[in-house]
């Protein structure tokens, strides 16, 4: 366990400067968007909710597009601890330190994004009560934003960017090869459900 935490801080070390680099600036520049924004966009009904998913949105965005490849990316490098001159006993710490990794920054930097816009909400009075809804029963529902089913799914995808990437060179074009990979997958399911009308509806399946 002891290395894995060594591989695991050895990752943070190597993709600090490109992660706080991108996740500042984002951050920034959403900020300045949403203070351009006029007064009467605030108005509409779950715009403050729509608000924070794009807060989210910038950490799903930097798990993805940085993190993912950048734990392939190292192996390329003209370093000691590469995965092709490791010795068998280390394949398993790098490996489990880079999935830490991988799972810690997935987890907080969408919750650390999700906080900034929280407090940038606070700070512009712009309270964020419309992520809830409620009827005349009293009965009180979550009303999910629109981007939320897409920033799901992009997090699910996070695991198939470091997967794909190992295939690419130095893991480039990462996340090109995952957007690639799901338009042919869904050429296929197309493809069975044109030639199988209704097949759908015999397959077992819970909501």
């Amino acid at each position: 366990m002891n290395l894995v935490l060594t591989f695991c801080s050895r990752e943070w070390r190597a993709q600090r400067g490109v992660l706080l680099g991108y996740t500042l600036l984002a951050l920034a520049s959403l900020c300045l968007v949403f203070l351009l924004v006029p007064q009467a966009w605030w108005l509409e009904g779950g715009q403050r909710a729509l608000a924070l998913s794009w807060f989210v949105a910038i950490g799903v965005i930097g798990v993805g597009a940085f993190v993912a490849p950048a734990l392939v990316r190292s192996e390329y490098a003209s370093k000691d601890d590469q995965f092709v001159r490791r010795l068998p006993g280390a394949l398993w710490p790098s490996f489990g330190g880079k999935l830490l990794f991988l799972t810690l920054t997935a987890a907080a930097l969408p919750l650390l994004c999700l906080l900034v816009g929280e407090g940038f909400l606070l700070a512009i009075s712009q309270p964020w009560h419309d992520l809830f809804t409620w009827e005349n029963n009293g009965e009180v529902y979550f009303r999910w934003p629109w981007m939320a089913p897409g920033l799901g799914y992009a997090a699910l995808l996070v695991t198939w960017v470091w997967a794909i990437g190992m295939w690419l060179p130095a893991g480039r074009m990462a996340l090109g090869g995952v957007i690639l990979f799901v338009l042919l997958l869904g050429v296929g399911v197309f493809a069975v459900l044109r030639q199988s009308p209704g097949i759908e509806s015999g397959i077992a399946w819970q909501g």
